[in-house]
């Protein structure tokens, strides 16, 4: 009889341009660094005859389960249904002290890669339900970032090297000429995902070993759909050698200590086996 009677209310309601439970915003960043805590909010308006039937449910990536539950009618509280959250949800947290409305939103805390995706909030009752959805992406900043150039076997060539590890999500970067700003073309770029899902990029490039003398060179990874950028600067030695065997400003090569050892052992048995003359008076 009381679904009955939910029916021509509804019907009642509608017709009188009265609207039911109604989802008016989602405040979700876009993007949020790992390590940081967030607080996705779902909005919602009802009706006062829905207040005990509200349930409200989060869902994640488009999964038909959702990861998080609260019926505020039930005084338990809220709920982690998928366990893969259960590290990252505050079930304490409220955005207000609204009894239909405190636990509303997800508190995630200390957030890492893994959490990127799609975040739907859905809203329903027995009359009606809404929902709507919004991306989040958890950026990685590299945890090193190295730019160094080495002798290579080929004569008169320099080889750059610019790398970035553990990155998220997949990396872009460049090598470039620091005086104008103008860009090198890399000859190699290796973009490998690790099995935790982070990234690691690898650039190189080859350079006439003359044309870089006194050079200073920029390397610049950044993150796609982010702000985020890094850039190091390479200055190339003006008296670096063409020859990829040479490298410094002086091509003396000094013994090493066994080295001196052994000369000096070899100067004593040289000296031991010279005839000693005697003379007689």
């Amino acid at each position: 009889m009381r679904f009955s009677n939910n029916i021509v209310l509804s019907s009642l309601c509608l017709a009188l341009g009265v609207q039911s439970v109604d989802i008016i915003s989602m405040d979700i960043p876009q993007l949020a660094e790992s390590g940081h805590d967030l607080v996705l909010d779902c909005k919602f308006e009802y009706r006062p005859e829905e207040q005990e039937q509200l349930d409200i449910k989060w869902y994640f990536n488009n999964s038909p389960s959702p990861i998080y539950q609260w019926l505020p009618a039930m005084n338990t509280g809220p709920q982690v249904i998928d366990p893969r959250f259960s590290e990252f949800m505050d079930l304490m947290y409220t955005v207000n002290g609204e009894k239909y409305e405190k636990h509303r939103a997800l508190h995630l805390v200390n957030v890492t890669h893994h959490l990127s995706g799609s975040y739907m909030c859905k809203v329903s009752s027995f009359l009606d339900e809404d929902f709507n959805q919004k991306n989040l992406i958890v950026y990685v900043p590299p945890a090193r970032v190295q730019f160094s150039h080495s002798s290579v076997e080929r004569e008169g060539q320099t080889m750059v090297t610019c790398s970035a590890t553990d990155i998220y999500p997949s990396p872009v970067a460049r090598i470039y000429w620091k005086d104008g700003d103008s860009e090198r073309e890399v000859d190699k770029t290796e973009i490998k995902e690790n099995s935790d899902g982070l990234f690691t990029i690898n650039l190189s490039t080859s350079f006439h070993t003359e044309s870089v003398r006194g050079v200073q060179l920029g390397c610049e990874i950044s993150i796609p759909g982010t702000d985020y950028t890094i850039r190091e600067d390479l200055i190339i030695s003006a008296d670096i050698s063409a020859d990829p065997r040479v490298s410094g400003s002086s091509s003396l090569q000094l013994p090493t200590a066994p080295q001196l050892l052994l000369l000096l052992a070899a100067t004593l048995w040289q000296l031991a086996a010279l005839p000693t003359n005697t003379q007689t008076l």
